[in-house]
């Protein structure tokens, strides 16, 4: 498949790019289909190699989309020529960006994913070259279009980016604080991002500075993992994480989340269940309210009001005694990891034990 994109140049004029994206390699779901990934390789591979992998995964509720990046001079490479989701030069904070190249990449992913049935959560993942493309994807997802204005309508649910960095970091808070409903699309998307220490092709303080500028922009649902002395690979452990996370972030059959009696939890409006981390503020894990929590039975009442009959339903240690009834929001301010009021209605409780009174 190709895409065209046009550029200025010289006086009037204007040139045509065609991008000719190679080979697509899909894995089916072996199970019930309740998710679709794209997963994208790195700079000089091509889908084949990482659909092998997927397809030894324990996720038999995902279908992997695998494409095949377009043949093109790489100018980190000496302009001799690569598979490349886009053109680049040098890594760094401050280094020209190919939107061109980027865009094109970013149209033809969401195009992989816009047949994707209604009732599909879908998502992007990739590594090194890859994990950069998805998460460009994912300021994309959130700002509602791409990088040359064009609107951008696919519905991510989940992110994962691996060895890799996030083009146009130097503006993302800019772009974002300025509209509400980007700011809102930013927070609700959860983001993975997993980074070697020894990492010698992609830098470790790449996987950093990214997941800074990301938090600092509003994404608030972001996991970042680090990995002592692991270079620029993956490994079973990570893609173990990987797994555990998407599982528990899309809510596919199967997960079976089981609180600790540390756990702050709290009831959505729309029949969610969200278990934070209140001493490092981080989201741990979203629970539709129908499905099953381990220990527990199925929640089918979605009602906002009955907090209790999702609270009877999950199982830690000991009992799941209500923390708060008044209506109130919380949430969580990452760089404190304080948990503050706002005025939208949520209810809350906990799995440990019932506070007294003050």
């Amino acid at each position: 498949m190709s895409y065209s994109h046009n550029t200025m140049g010289s006086g009037s004029r204007t040139a045509r790019r065609t991008f000719e994206f190679g080979r697509t390699h899909v894995v089916r779901p072996k199970g019930k289909h309740q998710a679709t990934i794209v997963w994208l390789h790195g700079l000089g591979d091509n889908g084949s190699t990482w659909s092998q992998l997927l397809e030894s995964l324990p996720l038999p509720n995902i279908k992997w989309i695998c494409p095949t990046a377009p043949t093109r001079p790489v100018a980190l490479l000496g302009g001799f020529p690569y598979t490349a989701w886009f053109d680049v030069g040098e890594l760094s904070a401050d280094g020209p960006d190919d939107w061109e190249g980027l865009d094109a990449s970013a149209a033809h992913i969401a195009n992989l994913l816009s047949t994707e049935p209604s009732d599909v959560k879908v998502g992007i993942g990739g590594f090194s070259m890859g994990a950069a493309m998805a998460l460009y994807s994912a300021t994309a997802f959130s700002l509602g279009r791409y990088g040359n204005g064009n609107p951008y309508s696919t519905n991510l649910r989940a992110i994962v980016g691996l060895s890799g960095w996030l083009p146009g970091s130097r503006c993302l808070r800019n772009k974002i604080e300025v509209s509400h409903e980007a700011a809102r699309r930013a927070a609700s998307l959860p983001v993975m991002i997993g980074h070697g220490t020894c990492d010698d092709v992609v830098p470790y303080k790449y996987g950093e500075i990214s997941a800074h500028s990301l938090s600092v922009a509003g994404f608030r649902n972001l996991t970042f993992k680090n990995y002592e002395g692991i270079g620029h690979y993956t490994t079973p452990k990570e893609m173990n994480e990987v797994c555990n996370w998407l599982t528990a972030r899309l809510g596919l059959e199967g997960s079976r989340y089981s609180p600790n009696g540390k756990q702050l939890a709290c009831c959505t409006l729309d029949g969610q269940t969200h278990f934070w981390d209140p001493i490092n503020g981080f989201l741990m894990c979203t629970i539709e309210g129908h499905q099953v929590i381990a220990g527990g039975s199925l929640t089918t009442d979605r009602s906002p009001i009955d907090v209790q009959a999702v609270a009877s339903s999950v199982s830690g240690s000991g009992s799941f005694p209500l923390f708060c009834q008044e209506l109130c929001k919380v949430h969580v301010n990452s760089d404190s990891a304080k948990f503050q009021k706002s005025s939208t209605c949520f209810k809350f409780f906990t799995t440990g034990n019932r506070p007294n009174p003050s």
